[in-house]
């Protein structure tokens, strides 16, 4: 029977169920090419958005991004950095765009791919509304990202349930 197994705790759905057939089928090197391809995808959101909010120079500076240490590393590693940060951009760069609902689930897809993702979400609504979102599609965003990212973590909460927040060896909080 298979079964979903979080690679660790509170869990990391979207990269761990994307990457796990990579992983079957080709092991470690294989994954590690699927993850890099999820970087170069980054890298792309992160030159639409900023020429989406006017910057110039976007051609150099994703071309910094692209070879910096940090980007190398964690693009070329079997982690959840690279779908993290491609899924926040993605969403700025559909927010940008006026695209509520993908922007949400992109959200929500950042969201599962690291829970400390979610100390972003005030910022971007913030943001949504200062680049002039109405309220009421600030409100969608966030109700909609806050159900795609419940969705999108399903697996760990079928899994684990509440004790997907413990941490080893501390005393039950939840």
């Amino acid at each position: 029977e298979q079964s979903y197994q979080a690679s660790r705790l509170p869990g990391y759905p979207v990269p761990e169920l994307l990457l796990s057939p990579f992983v079957a089928f080709g092991g470690p090197q294989l994954s590690k090419l699927a993850v890099a391809a999820v970087g170069f995808a980054l890298l792309y959101a992160f030159d639409r958005l900023g020429r989406a909010l006017g910057a110039a120079g976007m051609g150099l500076a994703t071309l910094a991004l692209a070879t910096s240490p940090a980007f190398l590393v964690q693009s070329t590693s079997v982690v959840e950095t690279v779908f993290t940060l491609g899924g926040l951009l993605a969403a700025l760069l559909a927010v940008r765009r006026g695209q509520v609902f993908h922007g949400a689930g992109w959200f929500g897809v950042s969201f599962a791919s690291r829970v400390t993702s979610g100390l972003y979400a005030p910022v971007a609504l913030l943001w949504a509304r200062a680049r002039g979102m109405a309220w009421l599609s600030v409100g969608q965003l966030a109700l909609f990202g806050v159900q795609a990212a419940a969705i999108l973590f399903i697996p760990v909460l079928a899994r684990y349930r509440a004790e997907f927040m413990e941490l080893p060896g501390a005393e039950p909080s939840l």
